[in-house]
C-alpha cells in the first residue's frame, strides 16, 4: 500500500484516541519507503478552536461521509502497519490549510 501525503486513512491511534478513526497523512512523499507515518486525526466532534481545528467538508475525493475537523493539537506518528486503509485524498486546499495550522502550532511559522 502506497501512502501518499494528504492521503485519508484509517487508523487506531493510542491514549485517547484509540479507536479507529480517519486521519490525514502529513509525511512527505519523499519518506514513502519509511515505516513510520505522521497523522493529523480526524474527528466529527466539531468544536470552535480556530487555530486548532481545521474544518473538512466531506466529499467523494476525501471518502469522508460527514463534516469532520482536523485536530492539530494531536499529531501522532505510527507505524506503517497500523494503517488500516486508505480512504481517500485531501484536496490540495484542504491539505495547505492542515499544513499551515501545523507550521503555526509547531512554532515554525514564528
Amino acid at each position: 500500500m502506497e501512502i501518499r501525503r494528504g492521503a485519508v486513512v484509517t487508523v487506531a491511534l493510542a491514549g485517547d484516541f484509540g479507536k479507529p478513526r480517519p486521519a490525514v497523512v502529513l509525511r512527505s512523499d519523499n519518506f514513502a519507503a519509511h515505516q513510520i507515518v505522521s497523522l493529523v486525526p480526524l474527528t466529527t466532534f466539531r468544536r470552535e478552536a480556530v487555530l486548532l481545528r481545521i474544518d473538512i467538508a466531506p466529499s467523494t475525493g476525501n471518502g469522508l461521509t460527514a463534516p469532520s475537523q482536523a485536530m492539530i493539537d494531536t499529531l501522532q506518528s505510527v507505524r506503517v502497519q497500523r494503517i488500516g486503509g486508505i480512504v481517500g485524498q485531501l484536496a490540495a486546499a484542504d491539505l495547505r490549510r492542515i499544513v499551515r495550522a501545523v507550521a503555526v502550532y509547531l512554532g515554525f511559522a514564528d
